[in-house]
């Protein structure tokens, strides 16, 4: 996998990110779920916006779980954000772009969620104003923060016509690189229910690259983050497999993941 990127192509990815960003904000109750799959499918789809999105994913300092069985505990009605969301902005982001994608993948039930932050009986009386609520609270600042780090990489990087993947890191590690112990960790967290079998090889899959002699180390960041991508569409309960196939083909082309590769394709294939 190439580990430098295009600037133009990094322009167009942001812009669309704006797009699709604009489309989730404008939302109502009847268009929110469509355009958050839109908008949360291009963040970890696209080949540069995935590799932000992976960052905001591996965070290790955020429980998405945790912070919304606290939430649960409080009784809910949300004042505005600054009352449940990290202060860290860092972890902020990572929070809000969490629970969006979950609410997508319904893991968290969007109308459940609701009930928590807002209260039963505004739930009941405001239904049709849920979206806008939910926008307003959540969306809206992962938007603007997330917005803030992609337009200080264009910035940064506005007299390159290559630029490196460490350009691309808005979540900050030791050694300025996309943690990919951490990404592992967080493949081996999501569990493809529907099929074991499946779930083992993903995961096997992940630990090739990571312990692979034959890889260069900077390359791996890019592959797990692939791998990553793979594992959340098929734990989803209706994987879109044009979104997967893509990846594992790429993958396919490294000689020491191939065959592990393959018996991922002839599996989906087959199902």
């Amino acid at each position: 996998m190439n580990q430098i990127y295009d600037h133009k192509k990094i322009k167009r990815s942001f812009r669309r990110f704006r797009d699709y960003s604009k489309d989730l904000l404008n939302s109502n109750s009847k268009t929110f779920s469509n355009n958050l799959n839109i908008f949360i499918g291009f963040c970890e789809n696209d080949e540069i916006m995935r590799i932000v999105s992976a960052q905001l994913k591996s965070n290790k300092n955020v429980d998405i779980n945790r912070w919304y069985s606290d939430l649960q505990k409080t009784g809910g009605l949300v004042i505005g954000s600054k009352d449940v969301l990290p202060t860290n902005e860092e972890d902020r982001i990572s929070l809000l772009y969490q629970l969006l994608s979950k609410i997508d993948s319904d893991e968290i039930s969007f109308l459940g969620f609701c009930i928590v932050a807002y209260g039963k009986t505004n739930i009941k009386t405001n239904v049709n104003e849920m979206a806008l609520a939910f926008n307003d609270t959540f969306s809206r600042p992962l938007i603007r923060d997330l917005g803030y780090r992609l337009d200080e990489i264009i910035k940064t990087t506005n007299s390159d016509v290559s630029v490196p993947l460490e350009k691309l890191i808005i979540i900050k590690t030791g050694d300025k690189s996309v943690n990919t112990i951490a990404i592992g960790e967080n493949i081996k967290q999501t569990v493809i229910n529907q099929s074991s079998e499946l779930d083992e090889l993903v995961n096997k899959l992940a630990y090739e690259i990571l312990n692979s002699s034959e890889i260069p180390k900077e390359e791996k960041g890019d592959l797990m983050i692939d791998v990553d991508t793979i594992k959340k569409q098929l734990a989803k309960k209706n994987p879109k497999k044009d979104r997967i196939l893509p990846f594992l083909r790429d993958l396919a082309t490294v000689s020491t993941l191939a065959s592990t590769v393959q018996a991922i394709i002839k599996f989906i294939l087959l199902s």
